[in-house]
């Protein structure tokens, strides 16, 4: 089940972590990033970032996974004999970074993102 707009925004505000994953795919080629590419981008190690992404039942609540919420979805492809999966963004993904975005706690914490190494 899809949560409403604002139940969304008000669980993005409370997570710093969230929303920086969800900005780095939005801006990403294709608006999708694997496991890795998100990593290496952030700086962030992996359990965290999947946590964000899926929720993990301790950390993170699942219900308020990027994906329980409905903004990214999971995408397998394969590719010479080895699976790649990727996070995509989802419509409602895109809908909700256009609101982000126009708010100055999100672009502030973006601007802290672009000065990561």
């Amino acid at each position: 089940m899809e949560a409403s707009d604002e139940v969304v925004i008000r669980s993005l505000r409370r997570s710093k972590l969230r929303v920086v994953v969800l900005m780095f795919i939005a801006h990403s080629f294709f608006r999708q990033a694997s496991l890795k590419e998100m990593q290496k981008g952030l700086n962030i190690c992996a359990s965290n970032i999947l946590g964000a992404i899926m929720g993990d039942g301790r950390r993170y609540k699942v219900e308020d996974s990027l994906i329980s919420m409905g903004l990214l979805e999971r995408a397998e492809t394969y590719m010479g004999g080895f699976t790649i999966i990727c996070y995509r963004l989802t419509e409602k993904g895109a809908y909700i970074v256009a609101i982000l975005e126009k708010e100055s706690r999100i672009n502030a914490i973006l601007g802290e993102i672009r000065e990561w190494p």
